[in-house]
């Protein structure tokens, strides 16, 4: 999707951006170590940009994980997504031979990780519309083959 792909971009430039800072601040680490000892000025400037640099470039390896750890989190809820879709698909295929009981049985059982993978998705705002709209419209299909509500 669309939202992979700047993820994906943003994390690249990330790591490009916390490459080019570390080079930056070893540049200057070993700019400071060549100055000689009566240019302190100079010196001192040195160390305060590279511990400017240190600062940043710890802030971007945080955004860097943090953009990780969320694509991490966004592919397992699609997972999740997919599992529950696909065993609705083959529940409500399968039910047309399966009693009431059962069905509302197995209602009950996945209406908790139904309601949690629904709150998460809107907690979370993840863009995927189509693959909801489509778990919703067969869960309430499911649910009124229980005649549960």
């Amino acid at each position: 999707s669309d939202n992979e792909i700047n993820e994906h971009s943003l994390l690249c430039q990330l790591k490009e951006c916390e490459q080019e800072i570390n080079r930056l601040r070893t540049l200057l680490d070993e700019n400071c170590r060549t100055l000689k000892t009566d240019d302190m000025t100079t010196g001192e400037v040195t160390r305060s940009l590279t511990d400017e640099l240190t600062e940043i470039s710890k802030c971007i390896t945080a955004a860097r994980i943090e953009l990780e750890n969320r694509i991490e989190q966004q592919h397992g809820f699609l997972r999740e997504l997919d599992s529950l879709n696909n065993w609705v698909t083959n529940f409500i295929n399968e039910s047309k031979a399966t009693d009431e009981q059962t069905i509302k049985l197995a209602v009950i059982e996945r209406q908790q990780h139904f309601d949690e993978l629904i709150k998460y998705c809107h907690a979370n705002n993840h863009e995927v519309k189509e693959k909801l709209k489509n778990l919703i419209k067969m869960w309430n299909q499911l649910t009124s083959m229980s005649k549960l509500y």
